[in-house]
């Protein structure tokens, strides 16, 4: 048979060969015998040819033919690498003509073709996305993609490759689209004035890109909220027999998808529906930190436009049922979970790099104590995951483990669980990286029950565990880190701790009593994973456990490429396993998707990602601030603490009056009031502690993300709040501004107003509480002291750092209570930060008196008998005492002008108004700081003092005044003070100092100054609260 072959191109591909040329031949050839011809090389198995149109240009005569040919060949070659083919047929064989060929690589074709009826539809012809080694996507807005797979034929197409079902189109829903697009930006939208980008690529490659405008002719209207519900209607104008697919907006971030399916007969009647296109969509769960009233829109899935909206009251909205009292009721106490403690277990196979990375996370974070971390590698076939774990071996609290041979994932953390001891468990996988307060969360929620079997954390790529949007991998806001969005999802959570059927075995946490209980994963059925997490969930759900989602705990999942190509099919095993023995599990899981406690969690991430988005801040760790009295220097300085530290964290106060406890929160400057709480039994001096207050405490604690608690008072507060803190696992600071702790007295003096040092004196009458009611009070001196003290030191316990304002305050509560010794004990002064230093104490003119200021609320600790015994004493002219402030027993008279209370804003135009000489600070305690000192000295005023306590060691260190001996009585005192009027060049001496105070500390120690240094000790104390302390920061 006279034929003639002409190769004419051949692309070569990944793992292919696309030939073109065309064959002349008898006419009678390709009627009968074309369809056995193949084409082949010395190298690679033949593949049919397909024949297509004639070839005008080809040497054809009456007798032949020229047609086209096209033969795809399978294999692999560099270009040029095909020097020889063979035409082959029944019998025969015929080598081809390669002469003039040319050698290119292979480009992929494909087309966009368009998107309507919600769908987005193309196609692709590359046989490299057949063979699998190229990968088919969409590129969309510059950042999402999506997967491609052809699954549509287009027998148009066929000719691209013979011998080949022509399976080259695909299509892709609007919804799938739109969920790729927000796990990259969860606030997408399409604008009609702003297509969207798309582009087809195979294996990065671009194919085709296109534009595209969806602007869908939409009506309908929110119609009334009732019942937690909200209904309304909406129709696509163009094709009103179907139904519309919604989203209902609340608070600004998108709550819940609807389909607009019910009967609504109105709108059939008036032509505006087929008859559907009501809707009816539950409300989220309202929560303590939303404003009174919120707005609510309807829209069409996925698109900008608003169909209807209103303003919702939130008291309309439904809040989570909660008791408070189940947290620590079933929270391990003190002792009874340290021996066991939790083990990290971490199988590993290969991945070297995002081993290392959820290493260092692990141990840079984590901070519960009896903590032990089982690193086991699965026989990684990786050299360098055994250098790795070398570094790591032999570690405190670290373990490594290598398997002989590999045994599969199952029997891997099989192993982990039987190392683990009596221990709880958690399952971490190889490629996450933990947050801070990761495994606290954990343990609380596993605890949160009696019979919790397994916690499962929230992730941005952990299927239904993934936040904000569900079964995508959610990317991490710019510039944010993975502590910054589990700071996020900690804060914006509810700690509703969901039910589900099923945890994921990337982040799970099982309690020790289900695993004896329910037994270890099923390694026959599922040896290499993929449904063992499942099969072990359904078993404890059946045998009466819970398996909870924890909101408040947020793993990253890079989700490595584990099992390559087998991983789909393991997974479709697994899961007929699953069902198979389970039949109500996929029932089951559809709580992931409809159930409003996830509604609500991944409504609020969303609300709490925008909005940080709009406000251009990052999440800031929470503090809560401890006070009791709301006036003094105590709360207004924690005020400036707060306010300094604003920048850096998200300040919370908590105030109580024995009684009704008051949780508030700094936002923009101004504190706002988030929650209260009456106590049902007012506390008492004698308890100082009460059950509700600890629950309530609790739940505040673990509903609004606090990381680290200051109490700067605790009187009128519960003594259970360290203990709480502790079982919590959130540190504690504790400040002493006064000597509380001590002594209920506060400033130690006696009946007789002696200062006693903590030791009770010979004085025959009882010393009274001051900041409780006298009949409240058991016999104090040499008695209920004792007891006190008991109680503060329990409570003190469970501080982590301690902190005053003076090296004396501080030598005294040591004498009381060495313990404190064995932690951080800062002395931290006050700072203040002033808009000026002034130079106010006023010349001495020849027969004027003496001017003495004495600013504050002048208490008999603060010298009030002494001023009126001295003020009585003294004929009129030698001396004036000029009170501003809160007098207390002093009257005005001759020798006492009274000014009133004032703004702490005033005191310097007060200070000028007034004109002193000298200022006086005649406390007979050991104040631990006092800000009237600071206060006279920034307005350049020397000051007298008793040498006692802070006042005598700062005058002491800086000069700026003059120290009396204490214990000086009314003459004598009159006397010192009438010497300090004629040493005029002694005065000026003290000023001297008091401006060079004012060039040095006055502006070196600002409040900025104060709160660095609680900032350094905060960042300390949390530290040392890690189970591995000296992991990298």
């Amino acid at each position: 048979m006279p034929l003639q072959v002409q190769v004419e191109r051949i692309d070569y591909g990944d793992g292919f060969a696309i030939v073109d040329g065309w064959v002349l031949a008898p006419i009678a050839f390709f009627s009968s015998a074309a369809s056995d011809v193949s084409l082949a090389t010395a190298d690679a198995s033949p593949q049919r040819v397909a024949f297509g149109f004639e070839r005008a240009d080809a040497a054809a005569s009456a007798m032949t033919v020229a047609k086209s040919m096209r033969a795809v060949l399978r294999g692999h070659w560099a270009i040029g690498d095909i020097d020889a083919l063979q035409l082959r047929g029944q019998g025969w064989q015929l080598a081809a003509s390669l002469d003039g060929a040319a050698h290119t690589a292979f480009a992929a074709q494909g087309l966009i073709e368009q998107f309507d009826d919600e769908r987005l539809s193309g196609w692709v012809f590359d046989p490299a996305a057949v063979i699998g080694t190229a990968k088919l996507q969409l590129q969309l807005a510059g950042q999402a993609r999506v997967d491609v797979t052809l699954t549509q034929p287009r027998p148009e197409l066929s000719f691209l490759w013979p011998d080949q079902a022509p399976v080259y189109g695909f299509q892709i829903g609007w919804p799938d689209l739109l969920r790729a697009l927000r796990g990259c930006d969860h606030e997408f939208a399409l604008d009609a004035q702003w297509p969207l980008d798309v582009v087809l690529t195979s294996s990065g490659r671009e194919l085709h890109r296109s534009l595209i405008q969806y602007a869908p002719d939409t009506r309908g209207r929110l119609e009334r909220i009732d019942a937690g519900r909200a209904r309304g209607w909406a129709v696509d104008a163009t094709t009103p027999d179907r139904p519309v697919r919604l989203e209902f907006w609340v608070d600004g971030a998108r709550y819940h998808e609807v389909l607009a399916q019910e009967p609504r007969g109105d709108l059939a009647a008036r032509g505006i529906s087929d008859n559907g296109g009501g809707f009816v969509v539950g409300l989220p769960l309202g929560a303590s930190d939303m404003a009174a009233s919120v707005p609510i829109a309807i829209r069409r899935l996925g698109v900008v436009a608003v169909l209807g909206q209103a303003d919702l009251p939130t008291t309309a909205l439904p809040r989570a049922a909660r008791d408070s009292r189940l947290l620590l009721a079933q929270l391990p106490q003190r002792g009874a979970d340290t021996a066991a403690g939790i083990a990290i277990v971490v199988p590993i196979f290969n991945a070297r790099d995002d081993v290392e990375k959820c290493i260092e996370a692990v141990l840079r974070v984590t901070a519960v104590p009896a903590c032990r971390l089982l690193l086991i590698d699965d026989a990684s076939t990786d050299p360098a995951i055994g250098v790795l774990l070398d570094r790591y071996d032999g570690r405190p609290g670290v373990e490594v483990h290598r398997n002989g041979v590999n045994r599969g994932y199952t029997a891997t953390v099989n192993r982990g669980c039987l190392l683990a001891g009596d221990a709880d468990v958690v399952l971490l996988n190889s490629d996450t990286e933990v947050s801070t307060g990761w495994l606290e969360s954990l343990r609380i929620a596993a605890y949160h029950h009696r019979r919790v079997a397994t916690v499962t954390a929230l992730s941005n790529n952990a299927g239904a565990f993934s936040v904000p949007e569900i079964g995508v991998d959610n990317r991490l806001p710019d510039g944010w880190s993975v502590d910054d969005v589990a700071r996020a999802a900690r804060q914006a959570s509810l700690g509703l701790y969901p039910s589900v059927p099923t945890g994921n075995g990337f982040c799970l946490y099982i309690r020790r009593d289900a695993l004896r209980c329910v037994g270890g994963f099923d390694e026959q059925a599922f040896p290499r994973g993929y449904g063992e997490e499942n099969d072990f969930c359904m078993r404890a759900e059946r045998a009466g456990y819970l398996n909870l989602v924890d909101d408040r705990s947020y793993v990253y999942h890079r989700r490595s490429a584990s099992f390559g190509d087998q991983k789909q099919s393991l997974y479709e095993s697994g899961r007929q396993v699953v069902e198979a023995r389970y039949p109500e599990y996929q029932k089951r899981v559809g709580v992931f998707h409809n159930d409003p406690s996830f509604l609500s969690l991944r409504w609020r991430m969303r609300r709490e990602l925008s909005r940080h988005r709009a406000a251009q801040t990052r999440p800031r760790p929470r503090l809560l601030f401890v006070i009791s009295t709301q006036t003094g220097g105590t709360p207004q300085t924690n005020r400036d603490l707060m306010d300094a530290l604003a920048d850096r964290y998200d300040p919370w106060l908590l105030r109580c009056d024995s009684q009704v406890m008051e949780l508030s929160r700094l936002v923009g400057g101004e504190l706002r009031r988030v929650e209260s709480h009456g106590l049902r039994q007012r506390l008492s001096i004698s308890l100082h502690r009460a059950d509700d207050y600890d629950d309530q405490l609790a739940d505040w604690l673990v509903r609004h993300a606090i990381e680290l608690v200051h109490v700067r008072h605790i009187a009128w507060h519960g003594l259970g709040l360290t203990q709480v803190c502790r079982l919590l696992q959130i540190p504690v600071v504790f400040s002493f501004h006064d000597f509380y702790t001590v002594c209920p007295t506060i400033k130690l003096l006696d009946a007789q107003g002696r200062h006693c040092a903590g030791r009770c004196t010979d004085a025959l009458a009882d010393c009274s509480a001051e900041l409780w009611p006298a009949s409240s009070v058991p016999p104090l001196k040499g008695r209920f002291i004792h007891r006190w003290r008991e109680m503060m030191q329990a409570m003190l316990a469970d501080v982590d750092a301690c902190v005053t304002t003076s090296p004396a305050a501080r030598d005294q509560l040591l004498s009381i209570y060495p313990p404190l010794a064995q932690r951080p004990f800062k002395v931290i002064a006050h700072g203040r930060s002033f808009d000026r230093f002034d130079a106010l104490a006023a010349a001495q003119r020849r027969g004027e008196p003496l001017r003495v200021l004495v600013p504050g609320n002048i208490s008999l600790a603060k010298g009030a008998q002494l001023i009126a015994d001295v003020a009585q004493r003294l004929p009129a002219g030698q001396l004036e005492f000029h009170l501003l402030g809160d007098p207390g027993i002093v009257p005005s008279g001759p020798n006492v002008v009274l000014h009133g209370k004032y703004q702490r804003g005033d005191f310097h135009d007060k200070v000028a108004a007034i004109g002193p000489h000298i200022g006086a600070v005649l406390s007979i305690w050991p104040e631990t700081y006092c800000h009237t000192l600071t206060e006279m000295w920034a307005c350049g005023l020397p000051v007298a003092a008793f040498d006692i306590g802070a006042v005598g060691e700062r005058i002491a260190a800086h000069g700026g005044g003059w120290l009396l001996p204490l214990g000086l009585d009314a003459d004598a005192l009159a006397a010192r003070l009438l010497a300090l009027k004629a040493g005029i060049a002694d005065r000026r001496r003290r000023i001297a100092e008091v401006i060079a105070w004012q060039a040095g500390e006055g502006r070196e120690r600002s409040v900025s100054a104060m709160a660095a240094d609680y900032e350094a000790l905060y960042g300390e104390v949390t530290r040392r609260r890690r189970a591995w302390p000296d992991a990298q920061a």
